[in-house]
């Protein structure tokens, strides 16, 4: 915790200009102002640009200047987006220190005093302190950070926010640093920052509220998803532009971020019926193509998961948090070890009422799985399934009794079979055997497997 001498305000005189863009947020923007010039800190320059509201926004914050003479109200000549706007706030400037506050959210008394102290002791670029979710719906705030001094320590990217940071004015223009204009402008423009920026300070308190869930967010906007490969671009053309390493992790880690965001906003609008499942696989398409492109050292092209449905909820949710899970990972499932590995292959019509488990059916028949799995995955993420059914033996090989099985209809005859019944000494036996033939198999392609 950074705790500060009572007289801290009349210790440092430089001013904080604080940037608002504003578009219609008229039931938000008066909390967020009133945030402002109640802080502890009063040498202050409060820039309100609007970008053209259609509600009373406008109206509201030309009432909080008659007011405060701090307050600068500005109106773009048509609307511009955040990113252009957020621009504006900076050109007009005079404070040594920038802060940018979005017009839905709020900062707490103590924000800007405590954010300078800690810059001016420190003679950082960039101050971060930490953020409190209010999520508008239920009411609740949700500080979930993560331990801000680990971030900095592995390098990595921290929060894609431009709010909530406060930066030297000298470090931003000599920078000529300017925010996106197109979509998602925080987070293709924060990982351009974070790498020029030379000294980072920390502050281990809540200096922000972030405002979710209202509905007004272009993060809440599957439309403006589909732009996602814009804002990449952006990222990645201003690390060549400007020298910087793009094989640096923390730009790996923002694209990715944003790659899995928008994929995620987008199965949402699916799932509510908005978007339609061709937009979403050209989409997800040219998010591979230029992933792949950028970032090939990564090779998340190059990694499988095979075995359960368990294990891939686990890799979804834990194994590899930043890879987008519409991305180019191949999930394997197969419903027995023992058929699996077995050489017996047989090629019929199967005929079922459900897909899904005619596709397990003949996939169990023909052992088709081998046929997509070869050496170009550098990692192959396991699950060596027990088995779950009886076993099927004839003088072929050995095929799954699933359900999918007893339920099927197949066009031609079969092989006679004899049954194994799973919990049997002989059944260990071939699940252990197929085990070795299965993992024999996997090292012959080079695999490392988990």
């Amino acid at each position: 915790m950074f705790f500060l001498d009572k007289n801290v305000g009349d210790k440092y005189m430089e001013k904080v200009t604080v940037i608002i863009p504003v578009y219609n947020v008229e039931e938000y923007i008066e909390t967020c102002l009133s945030s402002v010039i109640g802080q502890s800190y009063k040498n202050l320059e409060i820039i309100c640009v609007d970008d053209c509201s259609t509600d009373s926004s406008y109206a509201i914050c030309c009432k909080f200047k008659k007011k405060d003479t701090r307050i600068k109200v500005l109106q773009n000549e048509s609307n511009s987006g955040q990113g252009y706007t957020r621009n504006v706030g900076v050109d007009a400037a005079n404070g040594q220190y920038l802060y940018f506050l979005d017009p839905d959210d709020w900062i707490p008394e103590y924000a800007i005093e405590h954010l300078l102290a800690k810059s001016v002791e420190s003679d950082s670029d960039m101050t971060v302190g930490a953020m409190s979710n209010y999520n508008q719906q239920t009411e609740e705030y949700i500080t979930g950070w993560r331990d801000v001094d680990q971030a900095i320590a592995l390098d990595t990217y921290l929060n894609w926010s431009m709010c909530n940071k406060l930066f030297k004015r000298t470090f931003y223009k000599e920078n000529s640093i300017r925010q996106y204009t197109g979509i998602y402008e925080d987070a293709a423009t924060y990982p351009i920052v974070k790498r020029l920026a030379k000294r980072v300070s920390l502050l281990h308190e809540v200096t922000y509220f972030y405002r979710r869930f209202t509905g007004k967010s272009t993060m809440d906007n599957w439309e403006n998803a589909l732009k996602t490969n814009d804002s990449i671009d952006y990222m990645i053309e201003n690390f060549i532009t400007r020298k910087i390493e793009t094989k640096d992790y923390c730009l790996f880690e923002a694209a990715f971020t944003l790659a899995k965001s928008s994929i995620y906003i987008i199965n949402q609008a699916m799932n509510n019926g908005k978007c339609k499942d061709e937009i979403k696989r050209e989409f997800v398409s040219k998010l591979e193509r230029q992933l792949g492109e950028y970032f090939p050292e990564y090779g998340y092209e190059k990694i499988a998961v095979i075995g359960s449905a368990n294990l891939n909820q686990i890799y979804k949710s834990f194994v590899l948090e930043y890879f987008p899970n519409d991305l180019k990972v191949p999930i394997f499932n197969f419903s027995s070890l023992i058929s699996l590995t077995s050489k017996g292959s047989i090629d019929v019509d199967v005929y079922h009422n459900n897909t899904f488990r005619k596709n397990m059916v003949i996939k169990d028949f023909n052992k088709s799985l081998w046929d997509n799995i070869d050496g170009s995955y550098k990692i192959m993420l396991v699950d060596l399934l027990d088995e779950r059914t009886d076993i099927l033996q004839n003088e072929l090989g050995f095929y799954t009794r699933s359900e999918a099985y007893d339920s099927a209809f197949v066009d031609g005859e079969l092989p006679i079979f004899s049954t194994i019944d799973r919990f049997s000494n002989g059944c260990s036996e071939l699940w252990m055997e197929s085990c070795d033939r299965f993992a024999k198999k996997i090292n012959n392609y080079g695999i490392k497997v988990i």
